[in-house]
């Protein structure tokens, strides 16, 4: 049987200085994001292969 929800509105009250670490916050998040978007992009190959044989490919050390 589903569980009953209960959803919380609730205004969010900041100092103006917050609004700068916000912005700088989602800046930062959004290189990170694409770096690594792209990162996968350029090299599709890991999302297919098993970790095992990619450390064999690389050269890193097989975990016991």
């Amino acid at each position: 049987m589903a569980k009953a929800t209960t959803t919380i509105k609730q205004v969010l009250n900041y100092q103006t200085d917050h609004a700068a670490w916000f912005a700088a916050n989602q800046a930062l998040f959004t290189r990170v994001a694409t770096f690594y978007f792209e990162v996968i992009q350029a090299h599709e190959k890991v999302l297919d292969e098993d970790s095992r044989s990619l450390n064999g490919e690389m050269g890193l050390a097989q975990a016991v």
